[in-house]
């Protein structure tokens, strides 16, 4: 028998995700802050809970994915907390991205509850899981990661054992944001250059996808700004909580510079809350003036121009 899933967080990660489980036949209970998404997902038999708790009494795996540390606490062990609730034996997947030392954090609380912590972080973005092809980071216990083996291979295409200690997923997927932060950095002022050179952006993007400059960044993050589709605004509570506050907070911990990290976050900071057209909103990012571009106009209309 399939054991039942509880997922608490159903945003663009966790919508998909609680969809993507209840295709594949299992009882899911989600809940959220937010009602619509959980009226999505109730037309596909997810079954919507009124708190945290009612998704723990409904659960034998319980995953989290919701935004940081402290939500993640307040979940689990808040007033009206899943881990009051969860029966003893049940497995709590964090997924969420929450750093090193929080996840250790939680570890203590949840055995003496009698449930097994799994440190579950994934990476692959929106478009990963839709598809279902997260990949997953699994620390932990062996016996708990190989009985949510099964759950893991509809949410991932790659699944990942990173080490039997709690704290191992989140250090590996550090790694990752580290990296892509980076590379978001690197691609900022690569369009600007191409920009203020007059480069014809999507001429360009076809040779910098099979370059060896290649990424996953180039691949999936350029072209929303060439279509004029992105939404550079959502990107700042990711960056202050996982390169400001872990992936920096780590290089500061272990006194390594990380010269490259913080490049990126004086770039990526400087982000505008509302939603700038991409040549007023690079230009700013990267302290370029605001002025017309070699094309004679402020900001290339082939960069903003939509299907």
């Amino acid at each position: 028998m399939k054991p039942r899933i509880g997922i608490i967080g159903t945003g663009t990660m966790g919508q998909p995700m609680a969809a993507n489980l209840s295709r594949a036949g299992y009882a899911v209970t989600a809940y959220d802050i937010r009602e619509e998404p959980l009226r999505a997902l109730a037309r596909l038999g997810v079954k919507p809970a009124s708190s945290p708790a009612g998704v723990g009494a409904a659960a034998d795996v319980l995953i989290i994915m919701v935004m940081d540390a402290p939500q993640v606490r307040q979940v689990l062990l808040g007033p009206g907390g899943a881990v009051g609730s969860l029966s003893r034996g049940a497995i709590v997947l964090c997924m969420s991205t929450i750093g090193p030392d929080a996840i250790r954090g939680l570890e203590a609380p949840l055995a003496g509850a009698g449930v097994t912590l799994l440190d579950a972080p994934v990476t692959g973005g929106v478009e990963g899981a839709d598809a279902g092809k997260l990949t997953i980071m699994v620390a932990g216990p062996q016996a708990a990661a190989q009985t949510v083996r099964p759950i893991l291979d509809v949410l991932g295409g790659k699944i990942v054992s990173v080490g039997p200690r709690i704290g191992q997923g989140q250090e590996v997927k550090m790694l990752v944001q580290h990296l892509f932060f980076v590379g978001l950095a690197a691609a900022t002022e690569t369009l600007i250059l191409g920009m203020e050179s007059g480069v014809d952006l999507r001429a360009a993007w076809e040779v910098l996808r099979s370059g060896a400059g290649s990424s996953w960044i180039v691949e999936h993050r350029v072209p929303p700004v060439l279509d004029g589709r992105a939404r550079f605004g959502d990107a700042r509570p990711v960056l202050q909580k996982d390169l400001v506050g872990i992936v920096l907070e780590a290089g500061r911990a272990l006194g390594l510079p990380l010269e490259m990290a913080a490049a990126a976050a004086r770039v990526l900071q400087r982000i505008p809350e509302d939603d700038s057209a991409p040549a007023r909103l690079f230009r700013e990012m990267l302290g370029v003036p605001n002025r017309p571009s070699s094309s004679g106009h402020e900001g290339d209309a082939r960069l903003v121009e939509r299907d």
